[in-house]
Order: structure tokens, then C-alpha cells, then sequence
């Protein structure tokens, strides 16, 4: 009888939350209504799952974007650790019921409510990690932050002093100050962060060289991104290149100056680490120079910010090969000639390993050089390629078939095609057990179409290259 009674007392919900997100994760579109509306509990554990709904709450992250004017009376706020909140006018009563030392992440954006945020903070004593988004009088001195995130708004306080309150948190490993243009004494400040990680800034074009030079005290520096409009008169660049610096994944968005081969062969020298490197700016041609003092680089982003064949020829060199790169990514080329695109088809061949590739603005593709590409990187998972246009036909639809296995994102844009060659319809019938999600948008005028796009992903990828953040 004891044993009977114990099992009739398992329930299904009392399983664990790891089964029921992988039970969830076999539930077809058609079928995720269904689920929501069972309890709250699977509302939350689907919202995981399929990452596009308002809630994202699990219990094993504890994780919880809150409308402010949501009734929040029925979540556990013991088990709340990242809370991301909004304006609204019931923002103070959700902070003041969060229970004390809770959170360890906070990203807060609504203001004047200084007071009642104040409390808050005084609260939450545990916060590691930090990002404001508007304009408060806060003070958060007492905080031991690992992570800061600062908009424009917040730096435009007059109340607030950002060289002092970076001076009191030496534990900050990550920093995030792109949105406003980093004066002397701020950069300074950073530089002084000996933990430091991850920084990154706006740089102002005003700055002295001696004061820029004070980035070489980030010895524990990993990633780095610099934003500027312009090349400073003595060189910032330059004078980094000439750093030894540990870092492995470095961004440089200046788009109106050029980058000169000689900055990259100097980088190579003393940024041994580097691994990832992303570039916004007019200098199309150094992808190559880049390529050829990199041999252990694994991505390269370039935007080339409306860059025309008037400006550089990207030249590759023969013999160049590549075994380390797994992503490569060029966007805002505008060139109407074939030229640019068989330099880029050229470099393709030249990095075998390619995981990621995305091309943009490609002149006078055929099926041959799609082919080559799927067929010539075997380790591909990640295609996206912007045509001029691109004969959309029977052979592409047998291509992609054949390599459908090891896709788990692809999407090809400027397709042309007869008006009844396919539909998206007909094209979620013949991939529907290879893809979860399939979109195929065309545009078009009596029998032809011109500028579709045909976009299909595995569940939970995402559109990979939005996360490049450039």
C-alpha cells in the first residue's frame, strides 16, 4: 500500500525543469499555444525554448524581463538573479518587492524616480553586473561591479563624476561607454582598471597621444572596440599597433580614414593573441593584408562602409591559404562590376575551414560558385549571400538539399525567378524536416520575381550576423 501511495503521488509537473525543456524542444510552431496556456509554469519554460515571447524566466537562470505594469504577485522574486525594467508607471513597486541582496544583474532604463532608485540600489547589494540607460542621480559606490554599461544620457549628468565612480570599482572586467565620446580624464580612469577585460569606447578625436598611450596598462585586456570619426593628427592607431597587449578579439570602427597595410603588419607583430577582428572602414583591400599576417585568426568582419573600386582593387594573393578562419563577413561593398565578387570567391577558396560566411553585393554568381562554396567547405554551417541577382532555379533547390544536414542557417537575397517556381508553401513542404523556420519573401511584376529572399534556420539559431553589433 505504501508503494502504491507513493505513486500515485509523483505528479508530472513535480519533473524536473531540464525534461520539460527538452520535451519542449520537439514542439512544432502550430502546437506552442497549446502549451502556453496550460499553466504559468509552462509559459515560462516555452518562452525559453522558443525565445520570442515577452517572458524569459527559467529556474535555472532566473531570468526576467518585467513590464512594469505586470502583475508580478504569482513569480518566486527569490529565485529573480537578472531583471531587466523599463518605464512605467509601477516601476518603483516592482523594485521596492525585489528582496534584498537578490540580483546580480540590473539594466535599468526609466528616470526620475532618484530617490526610489536609491533604495533600490542600497537593496540590491549583490549587483555584479550594471547597465543604465537614462539620466538618474544615483549612486552606486557600494556596489562591487564586475560589468558597467553607461548610455549618453547618463553620462551627460551634471551630478554624475565617471572618473570617480570608476575609481571605485577596480573589479570591473567589462566596461561599455560607446555611446559617448570618452574625454581625457575618463580614459584615463579605464586605463587604470587593471582587471579589465573588455573595453568599449568612443574615443575623442582630441585626445593627446600620451594620453592614449595609457591603454598599454590594461595588460589583462581580451577584447577592444574603438569607435572615432576620424584618424587623431598623431595616429592612434599607429601608436596601438606598437602595443603588446593580450587581446584576442579587437574592433576599430573608423569609417572615413584609410588603413594603411603597414598598421596591420605591426599589429601582427605584437597582438599575437588575436583571434577575432572586426573593421569599419573605407580600406576594402586590406582584408588581404590582414589575412597574410594573421595565420591564426579565426574571424574577420569588415564593413567596408560604401566602398567603391574608385578607392582600392582587392588583389589575392595565390598562393594565400588559410586553414584557421572559420568566419568570414563583408558588407557595404557597392561595386556593379564582377571584379570585387571573383576577389572575394577567390578568398573563400583560400580558408577551407569556413564555419560562417557572409558576402554582400555579389555581381554575376552562378550555380557553379554556389556550388563551390557549399561544396568546397565542408564544415559550413552558416551561409548568408546578397546577390545582384541570382537565378533562382531547380539546381539550387538539389544544392541545398544536399547539404542540408550541416546547415543550420542560410539565406540567400536577390534571387530571380519565374512567378510560379516556387512558393513559400511548396519550399516548407520540401524542407520542413530539415528546417524549422522558412521564409521566402519575393518581390515582383507579372510572370518574374525579382529580389526574393529565401531565409531558413534550425531551431534556436538565430540571424547570426545581427549579433556582430557593428
Amino acid at each position: 500500500m505504501n508503494q502504491s501511495s507513493d505513486l500515485q503521488e509523483i505528479h508530472i509537473l513535480n519533473l524536473p525543469d531540464e525534461i520539460f525543456l527538452h520535451i519542449f524542444s520537439y514542439v512544432n510552431v502550430a502546437s506552442c499555444k497549446n502549451v502556453f496556456e496550460v499553466c504559468r509554469r509552462f509559459y515560462e519554460l516555452m518562452s525559453v525554448v522558443r525565445r520570442g515571447c515577452p517572458l524569459e524566466l527559467t529556474y535555472s537562470q532566473s531570468v526576467k524581463v518585467i513590464n512594469p505594469d505586470e502583475n508580478i504577485s504569482k513569480l518566486n522574486l527569490y529565485k529573480l538573479k537578472k531583471l531587466t525594467i523599463m518605464n512605467g508607471s509601477n516601476c518603483l513597486n516592482i523594485l521596492n518587492r525585489i528582496p534584498k541582496d537578490t540580483l546580480k544583474e540590473a539594466i535599468i532604463s526609466f528616470r526620475d524616480v532618484d530617490k526610489g532608485l536609491q533604495q533600490f540600489f542600497n537593496q540590491q547589494t549583490n549587483i555584479k553586473m550594471l547597465k543604465i540607460d537614462e539620466k538618474n542621480q544615483v549612486n552606486f559606490d557600494h556596489l562591487k561591479l564586475e560589468h558597467l554599461e553607461i548610455n549618453k544620457e547618463f553620462f551627460n549628468s551634471k551630478f554624475m563624476n565617471i572618473p570617480s565612480i570608476l575609481r571605485v570599482q577596480p573589479r570591473l572586467r567589462y566596461i561599455d561607454f560607446t555611446d559617448y565620446l570618452i574625454e581625457d580624464e575618463i580614459f584615463k580612469a579605464i586605463c587604470e582598471l587593471r582587471n579589465l577585460e573588455v573595453a568599449k569606447m568612443r574615443v575623442n578625436l582630441e585626445m593627446p597621444c600620451h594620453v592614449f598611450e595609457s591603454l598599454k596598462n590594461l595588460t589583462q585586456l581580451k577584447e577592444l572596440q574603438i569607435k572615432s570619426d576620424k584618424i587623431h593628427q598623431c595616429n592612434h592607431l599607429l601608436e596601438l599597433s606598437r602595443m603588446h597587449l593580450k587581446i584576442e578579439k579587437l574592433t576599430l570602427l573608423y569609417k572615413e580614414e584609410k588603413f594603411l597595410p603597414e598598421f596591420c603588419i605591426q599589429l601582427s607583430h605584437n597582438f599575437r593573441n588575436l583571434k577575432q577582428i572586426r573593421i569599419v572602414n573605407r580600406s576594402f583591400f586590406i582584408i588581404n593584408t590582414i589575412l597574410e599576417n594573421f595565420p591564426n585568426l579565426e574571424s574577420i568582419v569588415l564593413d567596408c562602409y560604401h566602398w567603391s573600386t574608385e578607392e582600392n582593387v582587392l588583389v589575392v594573393r595565390e598562393n594565400l591559404r588559410h586553414e584557421k578562419l572559420k568566419e568570414i563577413v563583408v558588407t557595404s561593398v557597392y561595386d556593379d562590376s564582377a571584379v570585387t565578387t571573383r576577389s572575394l570567391l577567390t578568398l573563400l577558396n583560400a580558408c577551407p575551414n569556413l564555419e560562417r560566411i557572409m558576402l554582400s553585393q555579389l555581381v554575376e554568381v552562378y550555380y557553379e560558385d554556389l556550388q563551390q562554396i557549399i561544396n568546397d567547405h565542408p564544415k559550413l554551417t552558416h551561409l548568408s549571400l546578397h546577390f545582384n541577382i541570382f537565378d533562382f532555379e531547380d539546381g539550387i533547390i538539389d544544392l541545398i538539399r544536399t547539404a542540408a544536414s550541416r546547415l543550420q542557417f542560410i539565406e540567400l537575397e536577390g534571387l530571380f525567378s519565374s512567378a510560379d517556381f516556387q512558393t513559400e508553401s511548396s519550399l516548407k513542404d520540401l524542407f520542413e524536416d530539415e528546417f524549422t523556420y522558412i521564409s521566402y519573401s519575393d518581390y515582383g511584376y507579372d510572370d518574374f520575381i525579382y529580389d526574393g529572399t529565401l531565409t531558413m534556420k534550425k531551431r534556436n539559431v538565430s540571424k547570426w550576423y545581427r549579433d556582430l553589433n557593428m
